[in-house]
């Protein structure tokens, strides 16, 4: 019951940051793409992609390190926490020195020699790229702390950090309009300063409440290669992540330029504001099954698994539903001008984000066992094929939307690929899964999709009130038929007590915990 608890407090939490993230990220969106025009919009959009696609390593520790001491923590060793984290932070030293190696290397090459970039925004773009190199250090540096919050479940200081700097990057935007300097630059000088900012923060929280936060230099051979080996299967997983994701961006960059790559920003923004919700299944949930396993209570630790899976996509496939009958709508709303392309590009977008929602409660189940090499071996496979895939067909002449259908397909071909391994490694019952999971999955979706469909249909006028309105009965539709078709008695219990709870520890600020 306690670690129900926790999960309920923690997810209430995470959900209270997910909304006001949200909101903070489409304000921003729409006053930054206003504040900046398309092409400067969409050449930000893909310089910045560069340099998160050069630094995806560092995902690949920061799980290492929570799963570690989250491992260390259900097994009562406490005595190596410290030395967890101080490995860490040594280890994350080391991958600043490489990521500055290789982004003022290789990535200076390849912005200056094979993007398409306006002649006269060249010498902005450098500065940007410099100015997203430094910030993304100040990043790295900050992960060990933050595998720490997480691993402790500190869920509440995690959304008051992450809640402010998403609001002093909205303030960094509001400020733009009255300084003279080339918008762009300043705009990207304001996001390193935040992030100089938050790492101050989090290093000052973390240090004054954890005591294994105060970093002494050890260099454990024998931690470093168990680091290291997770990490770095873990890192095959997160680089092709990463690399399909903005690798997707430099491809339309090569074949539809900076006005592409603006209307991929703006969808992409959609796909990170939702994807904080799968995070925030992550993050609450991830510690518990890692302490779960490590206790050996496999039969919790499946039941865990498969209604988070359940409850995740339920709640994203709604989120989703209307974003993808009324986008055009929506983006209307949103944007002050909406770029070419991005109608298409956020429908699909919302089509692989609803795929990859089964990704990550399974990706949690075999990251809590540790034995990840052949799942991060084959799921590396078959997201980078899509790469080669999307480029030979636009180069063939194709849309360019057909990239994202190619990135979808590739998903759902992975997700089988992975649900295999997972029966193997982690030994979940496949057919279990199956018959509990995916069977009322597809049945609610496939009526909800069909209520969606009739309602835009026959239903969408050209008033703002009344779009509003109609929306509004699609999702209390959908979510009564979930609850009605989806959800088991269990299911239903415990989504009401989540409901409740949260509201209650949350909307009333009683809690005394952090």
């Amino acid at each position: 019951m306690g670690a129900s608890r926790n999960i309920v407090k923690n997810t209430g939490f995470l959900y209270v940051r997910m909304i006001v993230m949200m909101v903070i990220t489409f304000f921003t969106s729409r006053i930054l793409l206003k504040s900046l025009g398309i092409n400067d919009y969409g050449l930000f959009s893909i310089i910045v992609g560069i340099v998160e696609m050069l630094a995806s390593l560092r995902g690949a520790f920061s799980s290492s390190i929570q799963r570690f001491l989250n491992y260390e923590m259900g097994v009562d060793g406490k005595e190596n926490l410290q030395k967890i984290y101080s490995m860490g932070v040594n280890i994350h030293i080391l991958i600043s020195l490489v990521f500055l190696v290789i982004t003022e290397s290789a990535g200076l090459w390849f912005l200056n020699h094979k993007l398409v970039i306006p002649a006269d925004r060249l010498g902005a773009a450098n500065w940007i790229f410099q100015f997203a190199i430094a910030s993304s250090i100040v990043t790295i540096m900050t992960i060990p702390q933050d595998a720490v919050i997480i691993a402790n479940q500190k869920m509440k200081i995690y959304a008051y950090i992450t809640i402010l700097e998403a609001s002093l990057k909205l303030g960094t935007v509001l400020l733009l309009p009255f300084f003279g300097m080339d918008r762009l630059i300043l705009y990207s000088f304001f996001i390193l300063a935040v992030s100089f900012l938050i790492r101050f923060v989090t290093s000052i929280y973390c240090i004054r409440t954890f005591d294994i936060c105060k970093y002494r230099f050890v260099w454990d051979k024998s931690l470093f290669k168990q680091l290291g080996s997770f990490a770095g299967w873990n890192f095959l997983g997160t680089s092709s992540y990463t690399l399909t994701t903005e690798g997707l961006n430099i491809i339309l960059n090569l074949f539809g330029g900076p006005v592409a790559n603006a209307a991929r920003g703006v969808s992409h923004q959609i796909r990170t504001a939702l994807g904080l919700f799968n995070m925030n299944i992550q993050l609450a949930s991830s510690p518990h099954l890692t302490e779960l396993y490590a206790k050996g209570e496999h039969k919790r630790f499946e039941e865990l698994f498969c209604s988070i899976t359940k409850l995740a996509f339920f709640i994203m496939s709604i989120l989703c539903l209307p974003l993808f009958f009324y986008t055009n709508f929506l983006l209307g709303i949103w944007l002050y001008e909406v770029p070419q392309y991005t109608v298409v590009f956020t429908q699909l977008t919302l089509v692989f984000i609803l795929i990859r929602t089964f990704h990550y409660p399974i990706d949690m189940i075999i990251k809590a066992v540790g034995d990840i090499k052949l799942y991060q071996i084959l799921e590396s496979i078959t997201l980078l094929l899509p790469l080669l895939v999307a480029y030979l067909l636009l180069r063939e002449g194709y849309a360019l939307y057909t990239a994202y259908v190619v990135v979808a397909v590739f998903e759902l071909i992975n997700l089988a690929l992975i649900l295999k391994i997972a029966e193997r490694i982690v030994k979940i019952d496949l057919m279990r899964y199956l018959k509990t999971v995916i069977q009322p999955i597809i049945l609610v979706f496939t009526v909800n999709m069909g209520l969606g469909f009739f309602i835009s249909r026959y239903y969408m006028t050209s008033s703002i009130l009344y779009n509003f309105s109609t929306i509004l009965v699609i999702v209390l539709l959908a979510c009564l038929i979930t609850w009605i078709l989806g959800l088991n008695l269990k299911e239903r219990q415990f989504a009401k007590n989540f409901v409740l709870k949260a509201l209650a520890r949350i909307g009333v600020g009683r809690l005394s915990e952090c």
